[in-house]
């Protein structure tokens, strides 16, 4: 709302052109990025959210009977509705919890979560699909803790 009152402002008065131009980009970064933050909103309640696609393709691509870990209590903002009886859970938030015992073999994770583990045991995995929140041109949710249709990540043990 604040972006539309500036550009009726900016329509409205006369500005020397090096105000105008600065506003004119300030109010298309502030609608882009607004824009993304509705998009991505609107796309976590259809199919197309990263949570659906995640949790398709882990059904698709992943074994059954195959361990995958959560970085975090399942929860509908940061878990995949994957098949639950198709798969052995394994669920830790830190390094340490997985002290003295093999890492699952794949992992599922929002990238806020699977940035706040230990770089050894983020090292013993790569990156197997990415699925990436909505964009319009350069802009991209900034917000960590904006979790509508969050960036979500399967991961694969290295050999």
């Amino acid at each position: 709302l604040a972006a539309a009152l500036a550009a009726d402002l900016l329509t409205a008065i006369s500005w020397p052109k090096l105000s105008s131009l600065m506003l004119t980009a300030a109010l298309a970064d502030t609608g882009l990025h607004g824009g993304v933050y509705l998009e991505n909103l609107r796309r976590e309640a259809g199919p197309r959210a990263t949570r659906s696609l995640a949790a398709q393709w882990v059904d698709e691509n992943v074994p059954t009977g195959a361990e995958v870990g959560l970085l975090r209590y399942p929860d509908p903002a940061s878990t995949p509705p994957f098949r639950w009886d198709r798969l052995r859970l394994t669920i830790f938030e830190s390094s340490r919890d997985l002290e003295g015992r093999t890492p699952p073999e794949w992992m599922v994770a929002g990238m806020s979560g699977w940035d706040g583990l230990d770089a050894t045991l983020r090292e013993r995995y790569e990156e197997i699909r990415y699925f990436s929140p909505a964009r319009l041109a350069w802009a991209a949710p900034r917000d960590e803790n904006f979790f509508a249709n969050a960036g979500m990540s399967v991961l694969r043990r290295r050999p």
